[in-house]
């Protein structure tokens, strides 16, 4: 569908996929816009949408467990403190990833329109394959202002595994489940 189509390139292609992008970056469907400006106000949270719910999840499964009244306060206060960790140190990898899966599209996908199956299974592709993770990355920081402003002159890979250390310690490890 899209290849030969003067309105796009190709953007990513190795020996199994291909991504396209449109010749003009100007011109994303209004439809595509929408979905990555979503997109970008998760990214200046720090957090996906997954894992803001997983950590919402988990705040209502604490708060219900009656027999944990005792570890409730410190658990919740490790939650709301990993909260203002990602606000406080914004760039986010699974946002980059997800804000460079919606900006291309496969040869299949519709560009007029944001389809939650194609920018899910864009993601799993990229978790199978190094090179398309490293694309979406670059894709989604450039793509991403706030990301772009605050690694200017950083090295990228540093800063996401001094972030992911950062946030295993914020984290739970396991919760039980409500009773």
């Amino acid at each position: 569908m899209l290849s030969g189509n003067p309105l796009y390139k190709v953007a990513f292609q190795n020996d199994s996929i291909t991504l396209y992008m449109p010749v003009d970056i100007t011109s994303y469907h209004k439809s595509r816009e929408v979905a990555m400006q979503a997109q970008e106000r998760y990214s200046k949270a720090g957090i996906s949408k997954e894992v803001l719910n997983d950590i919402a999840t988990r705040a209502l499964e604490m708060v219900n467990k009656t027999n944990a009244i005792d570890t409730l306060r410190t658990d919740m206060a490790v939650l709301w403190n990993n909260l203002l960790a990602r606000m406080n140190d914004p760039v986010d990898e699974l946002c980059a990833i997800r804000m460079g899966a919606v900006a291309c599209f496969l040869d299949n996908e519709d560009p007029d329109k944001v389809e939650i199956a194609f920018t899910d299974r864009k993601i799993k592709l990229a978790f199978e394959h190094p090179d398309l993770y490293a694309f979406f990355l670059d894709t989604g920081i450039s793509f991403t202002p706030t990301y772009s402003n605050l690694l200017r002159g950083l090295n990228v890979e540093d800063y996401l595994n001094n972030r992911r250390e950062m946030l295993k310690g914020l984290t739970i490890q396991s919760i039980p489940k409500t009773e």
